[in-house]
């Protein structure tokens, strides 16, 4: 598995559009960062600068992510597209495009920020259609809470 991070304002825009298509859904969500302009305005002018940030935290622990994940026998994914963000939720799968979605920002801390990132990948390569949501964020916080997980996002 390779993730590759990225922004596109394409995609924060499109995010956008569905926060406020699907108001009812994001409302209640517990940390919510809402599409007011200025927040768009930071991302697009800060994407190199988060890029940067997210790669240099990955380089340390992607390759024990990897070594964590061939030892539960988790399907290789290939590559990933990590998109960054700075509103919505703090992160969200695409299995058509095999990519994730993670919020950068307003994070407190980089374990916040990493457990988002892992707990995205495990979406991708435990997702079965035939589970409902309850039974797909079950086996993924199964997984999260290893010792092995655990000791890694701190």
């Amino acid at each position: 598995m390779k993730v590759k991070f990225t922004y596109s304002f394409k995609k924060e825009i499109a995010e956008a559009i569905n926060m406020v298509l699907h108001f009812n859904d994001y409302r209640n969500l517990r940390s919510v960062i809402w599409p007011f302009p200025i927040n768009l305005f930071r991302g697009a002018s800060s994407k190199d600068k988060a890029i940067k940030h997210v790669e240099e935290i990955w380089k340390k622990i992607g390759p024990q992510v990897e070594e964590i994940f061939k030892k539960f026998h988790l399907k290789d994914i290939g590559n990933v597209t990590c998109y960054l963000h700075v509103i919505s939720c703090e992160g969200w799968f695409d299995m058509d495009e095999n990519s994730i979605h993670v919020r950068t920002t307003n994070y407190g801390s980089k374990k916040n920020l990493v457990d988002t990132i892992i707990h995205e990948l495990l979406h991708l390569v435990t997702y079965d259609e035939k589970l409902n949501y309850d039974e797909r964020e079950a086996i993924v916080d199964n997984f999260l809470a290893k010792p092995e997980l655990k000791s890694l996002i701190g």
